[in-house]
């Protein structure tokens, strides 16, 4: 069932107050006591849990976000936010190189890992790191590419992001035939003027805001369930960027989603951080 618009603006207005509330000393203590975790796995020889970088990447997005709920966009803020995509990339290469040996992995883990990899490719898309995007396109097609998992997953956002990520760097696969709904119609009128595609895009919207909500309803977990993904609608920016390169007119999208001060991030980064580099080099 499709939320009304009613519900999409209540949603949202909630998870933006919950956020301009957040305790920065809070946050600051969880980053420190998974930092302290990581650090003790590794120098007791084991590969730390994905989890706690999961944890900090989530820590990072609720400050960016508050800050610029609160203040608008600063250099700190922004900071924050790149900083929570790139810990959650590391985050996600760990959970892939634990998965990449494994003998059977789960249908559900599947959906959850292609859940977690479609943002991060639209991120390395923002960013415009082409080596990035072909290593999370890559760990995303190891799990595209187990059995019946095309079959009996509905992954029509997710293969709307390898399609997008296609078009960028000018690939061209068989991807297409398996995307449906809103995705679809907006891959067949790609070229259209922006006026014509806004109904297809609001629903698209429509579609972020309700993989927001976790209800009995549903038959899997949500894929937006946490920041950094939940509030920035990262497809809306591609898209834009996409369209933008072919010389499209610019999609410019009415819908709570999108009229956030956190929407207005669209230009993202890879920012120094020094936890991050000793992961690089005792993990990796």
């Amino acid at each position: 069932m499709r939320c009304s618009l009613t519900d999409i603006k209540r949603l949202i207005n909630r998870t933006v107050s919950s956020y301009k509330k957040i305790n920065h000393q809070d946050r600051d203590g969880m980053i420190i006591d998974n930092q302290n975790s990581i650090r003790k796995e590794i120098i007791e020889a084991r590969r730390p849990p994905f989890l706690h970088m999961e944890s900090i990447s989530c820590q990072y997005a609720m400050k960016g976000f508050c800050l610029i709920e609160t203040g608008g966009v600063s250099p700190e803020a922004l900071r924050f936010l790149n900083l929570s995509f790139m810990y959650k990339e590391v985050a996600q290469e760990i959970e892939f190189n634990e998965n990449k040996n494994s003998v059977c992995i789960q249908l559900e883990h599947v959906r959850r890992c292609l859940f977690k990899l479609a943002p991060l490719l639209l991120w390395s898309i923002l960013i415009g790191n082409k080596s990035l995007a072909k290593k999370i396109r890559n760990q995303f097609l190891f799990y595209l590419n187990l059995k019946n998992v095309t079959r009996n997953l509905h992954l029509d956002y997710e293969l709307f992001c390898l399609w997008l990520y296609e078009s960028w760097v000018e690939e061209k696969s068989d991807i297409i035939q398996n995307i449906s709904g809103d995705f679809k119609q907006l891959i067949d009128h790609w070229y259209a003027d922006a006026e014509k595609l806004q109904e297809i895009v609001i629903s698209i919207c429509d579609f972020h805001c309700e993989e927001m909500v976790d209800n009995q309803k549903k038959p899997a977990l949500p894929r937006f369930m946490s920041p950094p993904c939940d509030l920035i609608p990262l497809e809306i920016h591609v898209i834009n960027k996409l369209r933008q390169s072919h010389s499209l007119s610019r999609l410019i999208v009415d819908h709570p989603i999108t009229n956030t001060n956190i929407a207005i991030v669209s230009e993202f980064s890879i920012v120094e951080d020094d936890f991050l580099e000793y992961i690089q080099i005792n993990i990796f």
